[in-house]
């Protein structure tokens, strides 16, 4: 397995804009983290600039695997913390416990390898063996190897990985007179420094197998291009993006298997999946393509990150354009899983 990191600055901004309605734009809200969909276009696109679009397309749907991009913590020199979506399973409303694992978006690798079940979380961290910020839990042990001496407890409950910042912005090409005022949601990278000098929030995402020439040279032009939003207004901009080869992640075993990326399953695959499989959808596609003749791409039923599955599935990557368009427009939903205790989706 390969990890990719995308080292960013503090503050650094990103638009990654939910599902557009045929009626509506809602640039006022953006996703908390970086679908493999939205990977995999920008990666096909900074391609297709050096003429391999078609060789990355290849790569990605039937030679590799994606994942979507998480946080890690790093705090100097090979001390990181990764966070993984927490499970898709159902809740069961006991007051505090369910509200405390809502709050938990993202779920440290260490909470994974320990199988601590989640309505143990609570009790946990009253206990001080996980600590828990806003919308995010690690182990006690992870955040000790990765502060050190900087330990204080008080000071990590404050640690962020992100806020969202909303951008005023005036519709200035139009002939309207209403709703020329709106205003854009953007993901902002947290700044910590106030309570832990070195500590710095990036993002990662995984590679199943080792990324080939054209790959790897896309990624060297990924700080160039960046990732969502507009570039020219400060959005999307990643410092650099190094590979490693990683064992961290195949420290978990178990006999469920949780979803690292945006999944279209295949017909075949949907009866697969299992009786005890869990997990949310969101439609994806449909946004126009050619005003002048009204074309809108196709639209699809995607399973998010954090699903839990049963059995094993591979995925598919379909082709959304219009009928009678010539140009493809492929959307990414090869199912990226780990492997994770039972145990921790209980809930």
């Amino acid at each position: 397995m390969h990890l990719i990191k995308l080292d960013l600055r503090p503050g650094t901004q990103f638009h990654l804009g939910n599902r557009v309605p045929f009626d509506r734009s809602v640039l006022h809200d953006t996703d908390r983290q970086i679908h493999s969909d939205t990977l995999f276009s920008a990666l096909v696109n900074i391609a297709a600039k050096i003429g391999k679009a078609n060789e990355m397309v290849e790569e990605l749907q039937n030679q590799n695997t994606l994942s979507s991009a998480f946080y890690l913590l790093e705090n100097g020199d090979d001390k990181f913390v990764y966070f993984l979506p927490r499970p898709t399973v159902p809740l069961i409303d006991s007051g505090d416990t369910y509200k405390f694992i809502k709050q938990k978006a993202f779920v440290s690798i260490g909470v994974f390898e320990m199988g601590i079940a989640m309505n143990q979380w609570k009790d946990k961290t009253d206990s001080n063996e996980l600590i828990a910020g806003k919308n995010w839990i690690v182990t006690n042990k992870e955040i000790e190897e990765l502060l050190g001496s900087e330990f204080d407890l008080e000071k990590i409950k404050n640690i962020k990985l992100f806020e969202i910042a909303n951008i005023p912005q005036v519709r200035v090409h139009t002939t309207e007179e209403e709703h020329n005022y709106y205003q854009v949601g953007n993901l902002q990278i947290a700044d910590n420094s106030e309570l832990f000098e070195d500590l710095q929030v990036h993002f990662y995402f995984l590679l199943k197998e080792p990324p080939s020439d054209v790959l790897q040279t896309v990624l060297n032009l990924l700080p160039h291009e960046g990732i969502g939003g507009q570039r020219s207004t400060g959005c999307g901009q990643i410092l650099s993006a190094s590979i490693s080869e990683t064992e961290r992640f195949n420290s978990l075993h178990g006999d469920s298997f949780l979803a690292l990326s945006k999944v279209i399953p295949t017909n075949e695959e949907v009866s697969q999946l299992g009786e005890k499989s869990y997990y949310q959808t969101t439609v994806r596609g449909g946004r126009i393509i050619d005003n002048a003749q009204n074309l809108r791409l196709k639209q699809v039923r995607m399973i998010n990150e954090g699903a839990v599955f049963e059995n094993s599935i591979v995925g598919s990557v379909p082709d959304l354009r219009p009928d009678g368009k010539p140009d493809p427009y492929m959307r990414y939903g090869k199912a990226f899983l780990i492997q994770i205790p039972n145990s921790i989706s209980h809930a």
